[in-house]
């Protein structure tokens, strides 16, 4: 199985409320947040909120302390000779995606995809 970094947003996708409020959390999101964890995916939670709320966060809601926070994938950092600005993943989950404007997030479509990216199937 292929192992993918998965770029998700925190506000707008685990983070419902309007910023900068915070909760209600998005429980579909957080399920499949711990679910990707526990299969080895990298996960990269981005956010425009201070380092120390996301980590606050990442801890009480038992998200897996190897998920990172606004940082590249360090195996990516190696690989590459260096980082970058921009977070680079497989699959990034956000709602000012073009086609998510406007529409819920559909976690059972995303895990379709991850699947067949983890098979190697175009």
């Amino acid at each position: 199985m292929k192992k993918l970094t998965i770029s998700i947003d925190f506000d707008g996708i685990i983070n419902m409320a309007e910023y900068p409020a915070i909760k209600p959390f998005n429980k579909t999101a957080l399920h499949h947040v711990r679910y990707w964890c526990s299969r080895g995916h990298t996960v990269i939670i981005n956010s425009c909120r201070k380092l120390s709320i996301i980590r606050e966060y990442r801890i009480s809601l038992d998200i897996d302390p190897r998920a990172l926070i606004n940082q590249n994938n360090p195996e990516n950092i190696k690989k590459y000779g260096g980082d970058c600005r921009k977070i680079y993943a497989d699959v990034y989950i956000d709602d000012h995606n073009i086609l998510q404007i406007g529409q819920p997030i559909d976690f059972e479509e995303y895990d379709n995809i991850i699947r067949r990216i983890e098979r190697g199937d175009k």
